[in-house]
């Protein structure tokens, strides 16, 4: 069973609560002013709402990054004043065809006599 992700909620709420309660640390001050309360918790939900859609596109860029398939190595060999390119595939072609995106990492190699 794969267990699911409580960060951005967890970061929402947490930033909801502070950002209220250091509005109502100011607000003991002046007890009767509900403007200033009020406003603190429409500040508050903007602040808590950004710190959870961040913390989102942060595990889906995690999660895309770990779904990449790494197709391969391109290796750049110097020889003389030629470049040459060579590209060397991991595994079975074939399954290269049904994605959408293949990572191919970049070898330089130094020249070679």
């Amino acid at each position: 069973m794969k267990r699911k992700n409580n960060l951005p909620l967890w970061a929402g709420l947490s930033a909801f609560f502070s950002t209220v309660l250091t509005v109502g640390a100011i607000n003991v001050f002046s007890i009767h002013d509900d403007v200033r309360f009020v406003s603190g918790l429409f500040v508050g939900a903007i602040t808590g709402l950004t710190i959870y859609a961040r913390q989102k596109m942060d595990d889906a860029r995690v999660k895309r990054a770990r779904d990449q398939v790494t197709g391969g190595e391109i290796k750049i060999t110097n020889r003389g004043d030629k470049r040459i390119y060579s590209l060397e595939l991991e595994g079975d072609p074939r399954e290269l065809e049904h994605r959408q995106e293949v990572i191919f990492k970049v070898n330089k190699i130094d020249e070679i006599p």
